[in-house]
């Protein structure tokens, strides 16, 4: 287990020794936590996208949300959302998850999509930022890169 560094590691005797790693395996749990939460806020998205689930994404995605397409527009949240009444309801979405990072009240995540439709076939891979803001995890940005020669 990797232990972290707290003020009760500067103590002297057994019991701040104690303290200490008590301190090192609860900040351990608490990251572990916060990977779980954006994990889940993840998951949140994905299906709030896939069933157009407007409101879900108004909670899910900030105010000041950006996202970067793969022709390198910029999307802002209000454009999302309105894009997202709009979707046809006849695509298929599908989420692959890849990975989650998290970096004190920043994290990021990975994964790839596949957006299928009659004349569509779109894979893309996407890194999102989130971050932790009156302690509860917030999406701020997410950059698409599409994947050629997918199948």
């Amino acid at each position: 287990m990797r232990r972290r560094g707290s003020g009760y590691a500067s103590g002297k005797g057994r019991s701040s020794g104690r303290r200490a790693a008590k301190l090192s395996f609860y900040t351990e749990r608490l990251s572990m936590n916060d990977e779980v939460q954006v994990g889940a806020l993840d998951e949140a998205w994905n299906e709030a996208y896939r069933r157009r689930d407007v409101g879900a994404l108004e909670h899910i995605l900030a105010a000041d949300w950006l996202g970067l397409t793969p022709a390198h527009e910029v999307v802002t949240r209000a454009q999302l959302i309105e894009g997202q009444r709009q979707a046809a309801a006849e695509a298929e979405i599908t989420f692959q998850r890849g990975a989650v990072y998290v970096f004190g009240d920043t994290a990021v995540s990975t994964g790839s999509t596949k957006v299928s439709a009659p004349g569509v076939d779109i894979h893309q891979r996407f890194t999102r930022i989130c971050v932790k803001r009156e302690g509860r995890w917030q999406a701020i940005a997410v950059q698409l890169v599409p994947l050629s020669g997918v199948a």
